[in-house]
């Protein structure tokens, strides 16, 4: 999100600065900051005492007029020490967290404290908006999160017919596609397990884009089930877009999410979207008819899917992607960040 709106804050006058709580070796994003514009730092947290020190030390000589938190861990340090120096914070909560028994606790603690502090907070959708309340008493800014609305849209004829030729789909073959990497919240296994469900003749092309870790538990399942012919593993993929163009149908069947930003992605190239019916995927699904909710359950997926390959090839839809690109644009929400921001200044 902060990479593809960098021109943005920089038209709006606003200099970011970046602090990974890594060491520079286990940040693999940031030469891609620092081509965009960004200054780039780096604290490892791996003694709380230390870091402290250091972060003290970055904002005493940089002195930000706003610092803006979006690490759940160690939060409360990372908002404490800049409220300490009279510097606004605004945290940023991006998942909904389903902390409970002392955890719960805790974390409603720090978030009272930091209130307390002085800090504003903000939630990426509603769902996360109404955990934050519900289960830590916690009020919150909306401000939804966004996609880079220059690389995904609708796609052209032409351009989706050279998007299944660079995949090597046939014309007629139904093809879905599921990203991210393989961690049971995304919940892959579930799709796997669907396609497996479906006839032999019914059983779609999956196509696979993420990295599936060491153990490369997803494609061990695909050919435990029997259906090794019919998912491509290709690993991470830089140009999601094309793969996009190239699908049918995009299934994201995770088992919680804050705001899914390949949802947004799928829906702006004008795909019909079949998500899991659980917080944060809920509220797009509410939004654009466009999307199918399902339980993230194999049978239910599989229903879904059933319904989808019988309905055949839809063509791009323009107007939803027009809509995603109004309601979930890089400029929506960069102007709400920088009203907030200079709120602070008023």
């Amino acid at each position: 999100m902060l990479l593809c709106a960098a021109s943005l804050f920089d038209n709006q006058a606003v200099r970011c600065t970046v602090l990974a709580v890594a060491s520079e070796n286990e940040s693999h994003l940031t030469h891609q900051f620092v081509e965009a514009g960004f200054a780039v730092n780096h604290i490892p947290a791996v003694s709380r005492n230390r870091f402290a020190f250091q972060y003290l030390r970055l904002l005493r000589s940089t002195r930000p007029a706003c610092v803006h938190v979006h690490k759940e861990g160690i939060s409360l340090l990372l908002s404490l020490i800049p409220r300490l120096l009279g510097i606004r914070v605004v945290r940023t909560v991006h998942s909904v967290f389903w902390f409970d028994g002392y955890l719960r606790v805790r974390k409603r603690l720090e978030r009272w404290l930091a209130r307390a502090l002085g800090v504003s907070f903000v939630s990426i959708s509603p769902s996360v908006m109404a955990n934050e309340l519900e289960r830590f008493h916690n009020r919150s800014q909306l401000i939804m999160n966004w996609f880079d609305d220059r690389r995904f849209r609708a796609p052209t004829q032409s351009e989706r017919l050279w998007a299944r030729r660079h995949f090597t789909l046939a014309a007629d073959e139904f093809t879905l596609a599921i990203i991210g990497n393989c961690s049971d919240v995304k919940n892959h296994a579930a799709v796997l397990r669907a396609t497996a469900l479906l006839p032999s003749n019914l059983r779609p092309t999956v196509l696979h884009a993420g990295d599936e870790g060491d153990s490369v538990t997803e494609r061990c399942l695909a050919d435990e089930l029997g259906i090794v012919d019919r998912v491509r593993f290709l690993g991470p993929v830089d140009d999601i877009a094309t793969l996009l163009w190239a699908c049918d149908l995009y299934v994201m069947p995770s088992l919680y999410e804050g705001l899914g930003i390949a949802a947004l992605e799928a829906l702006a190239t004008g795909l019909k979207v079949v998500v899991s019916d659980v917080p944060g995927l809920h509220d797009l699904a509410v939004q654009f008819g466009s999307i199918l909710a399902v339980e993230p359950v194999p049978p239910s997926i599989a229903s879904a899917l059933i319904e989808e390959i019988r309905h055949g090839a839809r063509s791009p839809d323009p107007l939803q992607a027009a809509e995603v690109q109004a309601t979930y644009g890089r400029e929506r929400g960069v102007a709400d960040y920088v009203a907030l921001y200079r709120g602070f200044a008023s």
